[in-house]
């Protein structure tokens, strides 16, 4: 399976959630908190349908009692980190972690 592009990865958040952004939103922009400080608002519902996308075009299972698969939440560039690391690999083997970054 082909690895997505970081801007694939960005594509795929705002598609799944059906948003349409109107502050600058790039791929270190934090997915969940206050939009107030410039993250995109999201919640727990959010990441669910982030999660099962994720899963059904990767092949890449993302638990929410993972520390991993919530540092990769942060924001799609630790997304792409953990999809990139995780894509093709088992889903029974313990995941890469994606290291959250500013």
């Amino acid at each position: 399976m082909k690895t997505p592009t970081v801007e694939e990865i960005l594509d795929m958040v705002l598609e799944t959630l059906n948003l349409e952004v109107e502050a600058e939103f790039t791929p270190a922009t934090p997915l969940f908190g206050d939009t107030a400080t410039g993250a995109l608002g999201l919640d727990s519902i959010d990441a669910l349908e982030i999660g099962a996308v994720v899963k059904q075009r990767y092949g890449v299972q993302m638990k929410a009692q993972d520390e991993a698969s919530r540092n990769a939440m942060y924001c799609v560039k630790n997304l792409h980190v953990f999809i990139s690391e995780n894509i093709g690999k088992e889903t029974a083997g313990k995941p890469q972690h994606a290291v959250a970054t500013a």
